[in-house]
């Protein structure tokens, strides 16, 4: 699991205290390289990455990795924030990919209430987010489908 809630430099640096964006990206990509099933969590919140929600459901459609939303909890830093609802999220992401489809939980998923959702990407697909922030990569054939994962607000 790696937390990335920005891919925005410069909020990512106000968010951790450290510019440590590009070693993050780096960590994924050597994850996936040496073919580690890897789970990006993200704490949707209005004020820190509510634009950016769909730039980073597209890391799984560079990587075949894992995009988690989760609930940014009222503690600690989390104080700060207005926590973006799941609901929005989806509605969000299902403007943009209209054939978004409810997928079954992976292996090893786990029990909790999350609920599994997987777009359709074409095989070798660009980044298409104009910053280019992230190197070309081919994913393995192995991975058809890659899942955005939405985790209810309880």
């Amino acid at each position: 699991n790696i937390s990335l809630d920005t891919l925005q430099r410069e909020k990512y640096r106000e968010i951790t205290g450290y510019d440590g964006l590009e070693e993050v990206l780096k960590a994924v990509e050597a994850c996936v390289s040496a073919g580690i099933r890897t789970k990006i969590n993200v704490a949707a919140a209005r004020e820190i990455n509510e634009t950016e929600i769909l730039d980073l459901v597209r890391l799984s459609e560079k990587w075949p990795v894992d995009v988690r939303f989760i609930e940014m909890m009222p503690i600690g830093y989390g104080k700060e924030y207005h926590g973006l609802d799941n609901r929005r999220v989806l509605e969000m992401i299902k403007n943009r990919y209209p054939d978004l489809q409810e997928a079954a939980p992976a292996a090893g998923a786990g029990f909790g209430p999350a609920v599994y959702m997987q777009i359709p990407w074409e095989d070798g697909t660009d980044f298409s987010d104009s910053r280019k922030v992230l190197p070309k990569l081919q994913p393995p054939a192995s991975y058809k489908y890659r899942k955005a994962e939405i985790l209810p607000l309880l």
